[in-house]
């Protein structure tokens, strides 16, 4: 099976450009693994810019906005049921053999060895990182207009993705006679970051140390997002993969390849 590969297309800062046919490309299957636009921009994109089944994960710039985090994944959910687009969040559907396994996997903020330094980036995140200035959880009882909205925490993160590796775990441990590939928005590994290692506390909000879910017969593929970085390497037989096209036209990423393909065989 033939997978395109798209991540971080960031539709909000650019349009896809019209010179490149998406349908032309050689693919049996798209896999989007999140911040492909704001809100409900990408799935409007998705549906209408692809023939052939799509993969999509939400990543966290789907969330940005006034819908709270529950409502979009809903609206998502239903906007694409019984159509070409598989919405995932804690989901897994099989298409033509391969099992596709997805969820944004919010980061759990344990990815140094201190639980100090791992507390240190969850204060920093709070702060520098928008995700907990732009997303909004559920709403709380009393108030009035903002005052009613409950942001997104990085507490809420390492709760998200508790969940969401459990799950992970689960849908692991059940026989599947075919190929497996994992579909997240953010990354499985610290191997994904700049310097292949944790170095600075904001990376805590870019990957989880997943590396014991992986390896060629659990996990053939693993797609992610978020990370902005051009990556593809393997960790025990997985093949890690992240295809970001970047913030148009000033932080495009070099490496980026409209057309990525990746062969998943039998």
């Amino acid at each position: 099976m033939r997978l395109h590969i798209l991540n971080d297309l960031h539709l909000e800062f650019a349009r896809w450009p019209r010179e490149v046919d998406l349908n032309a490309i050689d693919a049996d299957v798209t896999v989007l693994a999140g911040d492909i636009g704001v809100g409900l921009e990408g799935v409007a994109w998705a549906l209408a810019a692809f023939r052939r089944p799509v993969i999509y994960v939400l990543g966290n710039h789907e969330y940005y906005g006034q819908r709270l985090m529950p409502e979009l994944l809903a609206t998502a959910r239903t906007k694409c049921r019984g159509t070409h687009v598989h919405v995932l969040e804690n989901d897994a559907v099989v298409i033509g053999g391969v099992r596709f396994l997805g969820c944004t996997l919010w980061t759990d903020f344990a990815l140094f060895d201190e639980e100090e330094r791992n507390l240190r980036a969850m204060e920093e995140a709070a702060i520098k990182m928008g995700d907990f200035q732009h997303i909004m959880a559920g709403r709380r009882d009393g108030g009035y207009g903002k005052n009613k909205l409950i942001p997104f925490t990085p507490a809420m993160s390492r709760e998200r993705h508790l969940v969401s590796r459990a799950w992970l775990e689960g849908e692991l441990a059940r026989p599947h006679d075919g190929p497996t590939v994992a579909v997240t928005h953010h990354a499985p590994s610290a191997r994904s970051l700049t310097y292949q290692e944790p170095s600075w506390l904001l990376d805590a909000a870019y990957a989880s140390n997943l590396e014991r879910l992986v390896g060629e017969e659990r996990v053939r593929l693993w797609v992610h997002g978020h990370t902005h970085l051009a990556t593809d390497y393997e960790i025990e037989g997985t093949r890690v993969v992240s295809n970001p096209r970047g913030y148009v036209p000033g932080e495009m990423v070099g490496e980026f390849r409209p057309g990525m393909v990746v062969n998943i065989s039998f």
